[in-house]
């Protein structure tokens, strides 16, 4: 029985040929809420979260940002680790959060091209209002 992040990471640390999303998608829905669980716990793990979203300049409420988290339990297990501002862990961490306020687009990149760079952050500032979700105005 999985009933923490602890138990993944020591299934790792025994098995090389384990992966953590392996063992989070094989999981019961026992264990799901368990670990669902812990992420309420978070507390100095989330100060990495929102490090990771200042790249972005939102700052969500915590209670939201913990559902993200509660609803990828691989971006909690990154939580968990200190892991989520590796590159791969934060793309889905802002996707997660994207989809969350419904909108299901990626984040704007480099090759993406000002139209869609606009139209993106147009509608993302509108449904983050409506989340309460904070965007920290960059200094001129």
């Amino acid at each position: 029985m999985i009933s923490s992040f602890t138990d993944i990471q020591n299934i790792l640390d025994s098995d090389e040929d384990a992966y953590s999303s392996d063992i989070i998608e094989n999981l019961s829905t026992e264990e799901i809420q368990a670990l669902q669980s812990r992420v309420d716990e978070f507390d100095t793990e989330m100060v990495e979260v929102y490090k990771t979203l200042q790249r972005f300049n939102i700052k969500p409420p915590m209670e939201f940002l913990k559902g993200v988290l509660k609803n990828n339990l691989n971006l909690a297990y990154e939580t968990y680790r200190g892991s989520i501002d590796d590159t791969y862990a934060r793309d889905i961490l802002i996707d997660a959060l994207t989809e969350t306020i419904g909108m299901f687009k990626h984040w704007p990149c480099n090759c993406d091209g000002d139209s869609y760079t606009l139209s993106f952050l147009a509608e993302f500032k509108e449904k983050c209002r409506f989340y309460n979700i904070e965007i920290i105005e960059k200094a001129a």
